[in-house]
């Protein structure tokens, strides 16, 4: 038994238990990612000090807001205790987390910083369930971003982005078929 990720002629193939692996893999990299990327703009920006600057990160600004919701969903992820297993029996600590109506700030922090392919991808059913033309467009947007910190982790890279020994689909090419064809991408 396994799940199948279909864009019309593109496939992806894995059993339940690997697809949590994956999932798992690209929640950790998407917070090593946008730590890093916390990093690496703070130390940019961080003689900015006029408000009006468009490079202003500091508090009161639209930036540090967004910092402040990511770094909540991390702390609280990580203070789950779960840290290495975000994904247990199909249920989602990141969505579960962002569910509630009180955290759709949360959702909006992801998509700030171009990493609401996250959400995308994780809040699907494991069967039956569609990924838009438009969830395709955020979780590509995703993989580019994280790509860097996937690989660290050699199988999943395999799986998601094109290898010269990989003989099958991946992952990257479903979600960019949907986007080149305007088609949904369904999962079985």
């Amino acid at each position: 038994m396994g799940i199948d990720v279909v864009c019309d002629d593109n496939s992806f193939s894995t059993s339940y238990g690997y697809w949590n692996t994956i999932r798992e893999t690209i929640i950790k990299t998407t917070f090593d990612y946008i730590i890093d990327k916390f990093q690496k703009d703070e130390e940019l920006y961080k003689n900015i000090t006029d408000e009006n600057d468009k490079h202003y990160i500091g508090e009161g600004s639209n930036y540090f807001m967004h910092k402040k919701n990511i770094n909540n969903i991390i702390n609280s992820v990580s203070k789950s205790g779960v840290i290495t297993n975000f994904l247990y029996a199909g249920d989602n600590l990141v969505v579960k987390f962002l569910g509630s109506a009180t955290n759709l700030s949360y959702i909006d922090s992801l998509i700030y910083f171009n990493i609401g392919g996250l959400y995308a991808l994780c809040n699907k059913s494991d069967c039956e369930g569609v990924y838009s033309v438009g969830n395709s467009h955020d979780i590509i947007l995703l993989f580019d971003l994280i790509e860097p910190f996937v690989k660290n982790y050699d199988d999943c890279y395999k799986c998601i982005y094109v290898v010269e020994d990989r003989l099958y689909n991946r992952l990257y090419d479903v979600f960019k078929e949907s986007i080149e064809k305007n088609k949904k991408v369904k999962i079985w």
